[in-house]
């Protein structure tokens, strides 16, 4: 026994009774569900969890995509970097990570780093050294600060920098002036000491000039001289005018040479080396990827490595990584990446090798990045007059509504019964009239006609009924692949059967030989 029906997927069990007039009694349950990673009204909706480098989601209720918590895109495999990753600047490889590209630095990638050595600077981008107010140089390690170097303040005024090339002076309370050049209080008030007279001098304002000997602003000083020997450390003490100048021994310095110089105080060392005291110099301890006497030379880490399949090697401090041609990665570039030999493509689909990527050339009805969307030929609502429409893969069918038939339910029945009868009348009207003036000759040719016609008609029949074989034949060939890719789904709609015992009572129970279950047939 067949049974046709249609059934909606997931309704509720159905049940059915078929008698016969001599007497068994079948009774049978049945509903329609669709196979794992199916949905839909017609279970056309393909829809496989995953969570590998092809993507990273789960299925809703309808099968559609829902990426899992930290990856996003259409098939949800590409990561949500860190937030407030900078875009232009960082990347990630996985859910809330920020890979910084080379030159930049910080937690989000937007801090730029500078440039190796830079002591006293700032960056705007990668590798710059931009000095801040009162530093030079390359490395922005020379002081250039005027009060140092000229050192303008008299009188014990102590100088501040105000800006490149320019200081003020904070003077003692008995001074002022820009250099506290001018006494506040003239020698009438404070008399000079040690002999000093009491004079004008060009600005007009009373000071003390002091005898050979004394110095200071009521000669209070006592000036030294190379009789007093007043250079320390062994500094050799030469006369000049009514003063002298010390010049001192290696390692020391100042005014006395009282002051031990520091040989490390100008910088001498580069890329930020660490400079320390050696005998009476330096010596520089040079950071890795860095070497000569003050480290300024930056050592070349790609001599001697060699990236294969075209990559290009990128010289780093201290360090070196191979930037690889498309479709190759490895730490050498040596590995080919072959995404093809996961087999992503569903449906029979066929993967093609592209650069560093795949690409799927799918079976007529399938699309999608892996051919896993069957596509929907009811779209476009090709069913008329209140036809419901079925997708099939690569077609459809209509089922129409009594009165209508046809592909698209376009045939009216009324219409195709009234044709029918109109030539059934014509032809025997036309047989009638022509029954008694026919001439033998044109009812031998009638008689001819009347005998070919059927025989090309059964012809032509058998001839469809072979193209129509041939073409299933290659149509099943072709799902093979298909059914191999989705061995999984291979099983269909899944359709329980619950036989009851046969009537009247003195029957076995039903020995059913097939087995047969209630069969779906939208056709």
């Amino acid at each position: 026994m067949t049974k046709q029906s249609i059934a909606d997927v997931g309704g509720p069990w159905a049940d059915e009774e078929q008698r016969w007039s001599t007497g068994p009694q079948l009774r049978l349950s049945y509903r329609v569900t669709c196979s794992p990673n199916y949905y839909g009204a017609g279970c056309e909706v393909l829809c496989r969890p995953r969570d590998d480098s092809f993507g990273h989601y789960t299925c809703s209720a309808s099968g559609a995509i829902v990426c899992k918590q930290g990856w996003r895109g259409d098939y949800c495999s590409k990561p949500r970097c860190l937030p407030g990753c900078d875009a232009e600047h960082g990347q990630c490889l996985k859910p809330d990570e920020c890979i910084c590209h080379s030159g930049w630095v910080g937690e989000l990638c937007d801090q730029c780093e500078r440039h190796p050595g830079c002591m006293h600077g700032t960056c705007s981008r990668p590798w710059d050294c931009i000095c801040e107010e009162g530093w030079g140089g390359l490395f922005c390690n020379q002081d250039l600060n005027y009060c140092t170097n000229h050192k303008p303040c008299l009188q014990g005024g102590t100088c501040h920098n105000t800006g490149q090339g320019s200081y003020t002076c904070v003077c003692p309370d008995d001074y002022t002036g820009p250099n506290c050049e001018k006494s506040l209080h003239s020698c009438d008030v404070r008399p000079c000491l040690n002999g000093g007279a009491c004079v004008s001098d060009e600005g007009g304002e009373l000071v003390c000039a002091c005898p050979q000997g004394y110095e200071g602003a009521i000669c209070e000083t006592r000036r030294l001289t190379c009789a007093d020997r007043p250079c320390q450390h062994g500094g050799v003490c030469e006369p000049r005018g009514a003063g002298y100048v010390c010049v001192c021994p290696l390692g020391f310095g100042g005014t006395d040479c009282a002051l031990e110089a520091d040989p490390c105080a100008a910088g001498p060392c580069r890329n930020g080396a660490t400079c320390s005291r050696a005998g009476d110099g330096f010596q520089c301890t040079c950071r890795n990827g860095f070497r000569g006497n003050r480290c300024e030379i930056d050592i070349d880490d790609c001599a001697g490595v060699t990236c294969e399949h075209g990559g290009t090697c990128v010289d780093l401090i201290d360090g070196q990584r191979c930037q690889c041609a498309p479709g190759f990665l490895g730490p050498r570039c040596e590995t080919r990446v072959d995404l093809c030999l996961a087999k992503p493509c569903a449906n029979g689909g066929e993967c093609l090798i592209m650069d560093n990527d795949y690409e799927c050339r799918c079976r007529p009805g399938f699309a999608g990045k892996d051919c896993s969307i069957d596509v929907d030929e009811c779209a476009s609502f090709p069913c008329r007059n209140g036809g419901t429409c079925r997708d099939r893969v690569d077609g459809y069918i209509c089922l129409c509504v009594q009165g209508w038939s046809g592909r698209a339910c376009t045939v009216s029945q009324a219409e195709l019964e009234s044709k029918r009868a109109g030539d059934h009348l014509r032809r025997v009207g036309d047989s009638m009239g022509d029954e008694d003036s026919l001439p033998a000759g044109r009812l031998a040719w009638i008689v001819a006609v009347g005998a070919t016609v059927p025989a090309l008609v059964l012809l032509a029949l058998g001839a469809l009924a072979c193209v129509r074989r041939r073409r299933n034949r290659l149509a099943n060939e072709a799902d093979a692949e298909a059914r191999a890719q989705n061995a999984a789904n291979a099983g269909g709609h899944v359709i329980r059967n619950t036989w009851g015992k046969c009537e009247p009572a003195p029957a076995p129970e039903c020995q059913n030989a097939h087995n047969q279950a209630a069969e779906e047939s939208l056709i």
